[in-house]
């Protein structure tokens, strides 16, 4: 049978790991949000905005339409993250293809960025693109 002092020393040093490991966790996600944050306002904010509403301005001067550019739109924000990566990858109609211009890390972090500002921040990354 266990005294209370030897639960007491083995659940102290437990509790601090956990601890400590919840904050290591919350701030590499807070980081690779901030990354991905930075990527897609040098990026791609240009064309789709900052908040990824789409640029009118950009809209205009490419003669597409405006719900084109917008990401928040419901063909985009229900994409899985690997459908969101390849999109960046190999580019589509108008918006050019990244492959060689970003490392695959950080087209990960520009999609990761794009699903938590639409919304779908909890959506699965289990789910290869085609």
């Amino acid at each position: 049978m266990k005294t209370v002092g030897t639960i007491r020393a083995w659940y102290l040093p437990f509790l601090y790991f956990s601890m400590v490991s919840l904050s290591f966790f919350s701030t590499a996600s807070g980081q690779n949000l901030e990354t991905g944050k930075k990527l897609f306002e040098g990026k791609c904010a240009r064309c789709h905005g900052k908040e990824a509403a789409g640029n009118p301005k950009m809209a205009r001067l490419l003669k597409v339409p405006l719900a084109k550019i917008d990401l928040r739109r419901e063909e985009i924000s229900s994409m899985s993250i690997y459908k969101v990566e390849a999109l960046v990858d190999s580019g589509k109609h108008r918006m050019p293809t990244y492959r060689g211009k970003l490392t695959d890390t950080q087209i990960h972090e520009i999609a990761r960025y794009l699903k938590f500002l639409v919304g779908n921040e909890s959506q699965k990354e289990d789910e290869p693109a085609e």
